[in-house]
């Protein structure tokens, strides 16, 4: 597929598309998503998968649980709490489960994937948070340590896991060991340069950015954004959790991660910053088997395994 930009040809196979977040084309994406999911998710034999419906939102939350079929030698296992990206609307897909499959198997943890409701700001949020603190206070029947938590998530999950880290922090509810954003979401502006550069990028581009946020914040007063709608509107990140921040190269995302990650580091948080080249928003999606793919991989890994150890 030709594009404009100096892309890898791994990650040149969906084109560039202008998303609409009305319910029709919401719903059959999302369709779409739920059947390709038993095409995409690669079971694995050192992994089971569970389902668990927990008290929350309008109708329950539900969460898919990961954890190695090996038993842990006497003691609780660490626990990765991982909230898929979507643009806020969007379920989540194959990728998304054989990631929580190879945390689980690679960490020796068990991975709570969130299944959040995809609705205007803040009913996501919610979810995402009171899940969280669910998963804490019922760490000895999911056999977790309740403080040995990480939060993560990738796109929208990444922004929604920057604000989940914010608020456990101001509520001292949770101490993550911690938190995993993978090109996340965080600005509502859209103002950032690269916010305003891509409006023909592959998977997502700066339409459907800004599209995305003015639904998600519609029931919002632009007076009066609350707290934790956007990560990035935070004054005072100081005390928050060890942080990796991974950015695609041409992505509308990439500025808005970058100065979150700059922010962080300069209120004093441990930050790991990955900027990965040639590469798109979601491309590990795309081609998990690419070496850039497998490289970013390895480094989310890694800097897990630092911060468990670290405990």
């Amino acid at each position: 597929m030709v594009s404009q930009y100096p892309i890898h040809k791994d990650f040149r196979i969906v084109p560039s598309i202008n998303m609409r977040f009305s319910r029709v084309p919401v719903a059959a994406v999302n369709a779409g998503s739920r059947l390709l999911r038993f095409f995409q998710f690669k079971p694995r034999p050192d992994v089971e998968v569970g389902d668990l419906k927990i008290p929350g939102g309008k109708q329950g939350v539900k969460l898919k649980i990961f954890r190695p079929t090996v038993a842990p030698e006497n003691r609780q296992r660490v626990c990765l709490v991982y909230l898929h990206g979507g643009a806020f609307f969007l379920t989540y897909v194959g990728s998304h489960m054989n990631f929580a499959a190879e945390c689980a198997a690679r960490l020796d943890a068990v991975v709570v994937l969130l299944d959040y409701a995809l609705d205007v700001f803040p009913a996501g949020f919610n979810d995402c948070y009171e899940a969280t603190l669910w998963v804490r206070d019922h760490a000895d029947a999911l056999g977790i340590d309740a403080r040995s938590m990480i939060i993560g998530g990738d796109s929208a999950g990444g922004g929604l896991a920057a604000t989940v880290a914010q608020k456990a922090f101001d509520e001292k509810a949770v101490p993550f060991l911690g938190q995993v954003l993978i090109y996340p979401v965080t600005d509502r502006s859209c103002s950032s340069a690269s916010a305003r550069q891509f409006v023909k990028t592959p998977i997502w581009n700066a339409v459907s950015n800004r599209r995305m946020w003015k639904k998600y914040l519609e029931n919002c007063s632009a007076d009066s954004i609350p707290p934790y709608a956007a990560a990035a509107d935070r004054k005072d990140l100081h005390g928050l959790a060890p942080a990796y921040v991974e950015l695609t190269e041409f992505d509308p995302l990439h500025d808005e991660g970058l100065e979150y990650a700059k922010r962080l580091e300069n209120d004093g948080v441990t930050v790991e910053i990955h900027e990965t080249k040639g590469t798109v928003h979601g491309y590990d999606g795309l081609a998990p088997r690419n070496p850039i793919s497998v490289d970013a991989m390895n480094r989310r890994i890694a800097f897990m395994k630092r911060c468990i150890r670290a405990r």
